[in-house]
Parts: C-alpha cells; structure tokens; sequence
C-alpha cells in the first residue's frame, strides 16, 4: 500500500525467569520508528502459576503436609501470589455470599491430627497481614 510504512520489531531484550523445573524465555519487541530511536524494555516477571495452583491445591489436601517448606522455596514473586490469592480467597468466603456454604462445610468434621494445612495456611496469612501493618 502506497505511503503506510513498516516497522520493523527488534529484540531488545531477553528475559530468562525460572519457575519449577522449567525455565523461560521472554522476548521483548520494541518497534523502531527511525534509526534514532531509543528502545524500552518492561522487565516483567510473571508468577509460574501452575506451581502456585498446585500449592493452594495442595494445602487443602489433608493428606500433604509440609507446606511451610515448600512455601519457603518458591520464588518470591510466586510466594506473593499465593498469598495474595489466598488472602483473596479468604476474603471472598467470609463474605455473606457464601453464608450457605460455609454451613455445609461446618456440618463436616475434621481431625485435627491429620488436617494441619488450615493451620499453616492461617500463620501465613495472619503473619503476611501483621508485616504490612
């Protein structure tokens, strides 16, 4: 087409962020308009969200345990995340829509002896929320 100009992408940047067993790649494409052109990256760590889903499954399976240590070797942005969703979480099930859910739950018993994920669940929590206090 007469008078639209392409610009061409470069990579700029690479970003290798590790999360689990596996690592990634991010590219960053910055389109140059002229040959002056200054190139911005946006360095951007995303959670591995497979890893954090995984844990907050786990930590309402009674039969896993160690949850505190598996926390403790996550990576910091997936640390935030998890508690950031469980505090979300949290937050959501206190709320009045799930009044009749929460009774249905209650009406279960749970041992204590082999339920401890509520308990680690709620220090993390408590401990989170007295830091940024």
């Amino acid at each position: 087409m007469p008078g639209l100009t392409e610009k061409p992408l470069q990579n700029t940047n690479i970003l290798h962020a590790t999360g689990g067993d596996a690592e990634q790649t991010m590219p960053y494409m910055c389109s140059s308009g002229s040959n002056n052109s200054t190139t911005r990256t946006r360095p951007t760590i995303l959670p591995d969200f497979g890893q954090v889903y995984s844990f907050i499954g786990s930590v309402f399976d009674p039969n896993v345990t160690g949850h505190l240590q598996k926390l403790k070797k996550m990576d910091p942005i997936d640390i935030e995340t998890v508690l950031l969703l469980m505090r979300n979480l949290s937050v959501n099930l206190a709320s009045r829509d799930f009044e009749d859910h929460r009774r249905v739950l209650s009406s279960y018993e749970i041992d204590p002896k082999k339920d401890n994920a509520f308990h680690v669940t709620g220090s993390i929590l408590c401990s989170q929320s007295e830091g940024a206090g």
